[in-house]
């Protein structure tokens, strides 16, 4: 989410909203937001707490971040309120960025979005699992792809649980014994596969880098258009 707030600040954006589950997770996700901006000396103009999970994005919900004419809209929900507020949103007259995290998942998110992903940006944690060659994890994790489904279904979300995979076997392999606490305290230090991943004592982040994806080249591509 840092990374968001520090791509578009250094083009000078200063109007950034948030959009956030009114939960444990959303709540970590707007201090998140709220500390990189603060970092910067901005502050969100407008935010919308979403209630749950379950309950559609309403048209209210839409209305109090547009009030704020933001330049950025920064979205941390599942892909079925993100695409309904980006769709909303747009048939409300906004030209704002939008922009997620990778909670809701490039793929089921560009699927529910349809020709209206165009433009919207996703902030990954992980290599781009369509470039073979790019980090060594990727060929390993491609290979597993296609022996366990017989095609090349790659995403981002598959490609960041088959390192969190790989992260949890060497953790419990480090132990000695398939203890939780052990497993929980992760690797002592940096780990041997290519995706570097630490962890600082019981610190639930083990990768901390990432990238903006977006249909027009930002750092690595992706379209998230059909």
């Amino acid at each position: 989410l840092e990374k968001i707030v520090d791509h578009y600040a250094k083009y000078g954006v200063k109007r950034f909203s948030i959009v956030h589950y009114d939960d444990v997770v959303g709540k970590e996700n707007f201090t998140a937001v709220d500390r990189a901006l603060k970092e910067r000396n901005l502050a969100a103009v407008s935010i919308a707490a979403l209630k749950d999970r379950v309950t559609p994005v309403s048209q209210p919900d839409v209305n109090a971040v547009l009030k704020g004419d933001p330049q950025v809209i920064i979205l941390t929900t599942l892909y079925k309120a993100t695409s309904d507020f980006i769709k909303m949103a747009r048939k409300a007259g906004s030209t704002a960025q939008m922009v997620s995290n990778s909670f809701p998942g490039s793929t089921p998110l560009s699927r529910e979005l349809g020709k209206d992903g165009v433009g919207v940006v996703i902030a990954q944690v992980v290599p781009s699992p369509f470039s073979a060659g790019a980090v060594l994890i990727v060929p390993e994790y491609r290979a597993a792809i296609e022996k366990l489904l017989g095609k090349p279904e790659y995403s981002f979300t598959s490609l960041e649980s088959f390192i969190a995979a790989k992260v949890t076997v060497e953790a419990i392999r480090r132990a000695g014994a398939v203890r939780a606490t052990a497993a929980v305290a992760g690797p002592p230090g940096p780990s041997s596969y290519p995706v570097r991943v630490t962890f600082d004592d019981l610190a639930a982040t083990g990768i901390e880098t990432g990238g903006v994806t977006n249909t027009a080249p930002v750092v690595d591509t992706v379209t998230i258009a059909p």
